[in-house]
């Protein structure tokens, strides 16, 4: 009983099974490339505060402009080894913290090149001196079970998992001026992230590497006396 008590335990998944899986999603997220069709991208600061708290395995905050249609939009794409990192970190917290209102959550399922994510739709508005201008912020929390949620309450449970919380979290965040329209926003989404589907895919792939470093422990031969 004990031997196969011991067995068992060398069989969960420890930290140290993920590392593969954080390799490839920092590599795939500082991928992400700055030309994408007519859209040309400029790296946006990322407040030190952020990094303090996120700890983030890779981060990614661009300002995309469409040179042909004058479109912009700015991406965010985050990445951390610990899921418990990340949670709290999120529209609906961030936004408020530095003065912004929100407005509005809708739920969203946008596709990209055929893979549909699931997020929250949420709309902010921040008080100037002579106007309130809002932002749309498209939101999507990517877990590497291969779920794309709309909210906190699956990262949640990953977080609690301790079987799992270090294969991390990643969330992606689309800003977008208020006055375009769901459909031009979701066209945007899918011309900067439809084409670089396997970047999203990379961040879904993390139960992958954990099921290719158990197969490598059952595989090693055991001297059991």
């Amino acid at each position: 009983m004990l031997i196969a008590v011991g067995v068992n335990a060398s069989l969960r998944p420890k930290p140290a099974d993920a590392t593969a899986f954080h390799t490839a999603a920092q590599k795939a997220i500082y991928s992400f490339p700055y030309t994408i069709g007519d859209w040309v991208g400029r790296d946006q600061e990322i407040p030190a505060s952020a990094i303090k708290l996120l700890q983030p395995n890779a981060i990614l905050s661009r300002h995309y402009v469409n040179n042909k249609s004058g479109e912009s939009a700015s991406l965010l794409i985050v990445q951390t080894r610990n899921a418990r990192d990340m949670v709290g970190h999120y529209p609906p917290i961030c936004y408020p913290a530095n003065g912004y209102t929100q407005t509005k959550a809708m739920p969203i399922d946008w596709n990209a090149s055929g893979l549909n994510m699931i997020g929250t739709d949420y709309t902010f508005s921040i008080q100037r001196q002579n106007s309130t201008p809002q932002l749309n912020v498209a939101n999507f929390i990517i877990l590497p079970n291969g779920k794309v949620v709309p909210d906190m309450d699956a990262l949640n449970r990953a977080a609690a998992d301790y079987t799992r919380f270090f294969q991390g979290a990643a969330q992606l965040q689309l800003v977008t001026n208020q006055n375009y329209s769901d459909e031009q926003r979701e066209r945007i989404f899918n011309e900067l992230i439809g084409q670089n589907i396997s970047i999203i895919q990379t961040l879904l792939s993390g139960d992958k590497y954990i099921v290719q470093a158990d197969q490598n422990i059952v595989d090693q031969p055991r001297n059991i006396k």
